[in-house]
């Protein structure tokens, strides 16, 4: 590299230049290696995080992970990591506990979802106490596959003097007309949706009119009408069904 006509003071300046550029060297890798462990602690924790907000630990979180890269992934692309463990379960115990979980995460999604009703049907009062509570409900739904949720907790025998979520159709359903006219007999407060209104609130209004759905009890909010968007209750769900609220 260097001769013997090469000045000292060159040589002397060349080493600097190469030990420099050997430390900026391994200064960059460190900052990679580094910025790498920093990524990789933000993305545990991050998994960690939620993991634990489904009831799951990391191992179950990353299994689901694995799942939904796979062809399960394809099919159900924006499937829940407890429905897509479960339907993925190696085992009775493993779907069972699956199923439990979603069960319990799925009804306290509606019940907080029917509180936040409730204060609206409040609000839209207050604010315009002269119509007819027909009363979309406005929180953003995400598709859900617990299709029998209601099943399970539906149940109002002995529950009558307790407000209760009235599921029902428009068209078609005796048995939906015949529970309906026996809960408004009872007086029983309810705040009713219509499953199959299509958002339409004049298809709600006439409904009502032909029900004879009491106009002083929806106008002291003792019944209240609303169109149907839990994603969870179909016009597929075995209806006539309630849910107790309070």
């Amino acid at each position: 590299m260097f001769d013997r006509k090469t000045p000292l003071a060159a040589v002397f300046l060349l080493s600097i230049f190469a030990s420099s550029e050997v430390i900026s060297d391994i200064q960059t890798k460190n900052l990679v290696q580094q910025s790498a462990s920093v990524v990789k602690s933000d993305d545990v924790k991050s998994a960690h995080d939620s993991a634990k907000r489904w009831g799951l630990n990391s191992q179950e979180w990353a299994k689901y992970e694995t799942i939904m890269q796979g062809p399960r992934g394809v099919w159900s692309k924006d499937l829940d990591p407890l429905t897509a463990l479960g339907i993925e379960a190696e085992s009775e115990i493993e779907r069972n506990r699956y199923a439990e979980l979603l069960v319990e995460a799925t009804r306290k999604r509606i019940m907080s979802e029917i509180a936040f009703q409730k204060a609206y049907d409040a609000a839209h009062a207050r604010l315009y106490p002269d119509q007819l509570a027909v009363v979309p409900f406005l929180m953003k739904e995400k598709k859900h596959s617990a299709n029998s949720m209601l099943d399970r907790i539906a149940d109002t025998a002995g529950k009558q003097q307790r407000r209760i979520a009235f599921f029902t159709l428009i068209d078609n359903c005796s048995k939906c007309n015949v529970e309906l006219e026996r809960l408004i007999s009872i007086n029983q407060k309810m705040d009713i949706y219509l499953v199959d209104s299509d958002a339409k609130d004049e298809k709600i209004r006439r409904w009502a009119k032909a029900m004879k759905i009491p106009l002083d009890r929806v106008a002291d909010r003792q019944i209240t009408l609303n169109h149907n968007k839990f994603p969870s209750v179909t016009k597929n769900t075995q209806l006539p069904a309630s849910v107790s609220i309070n």
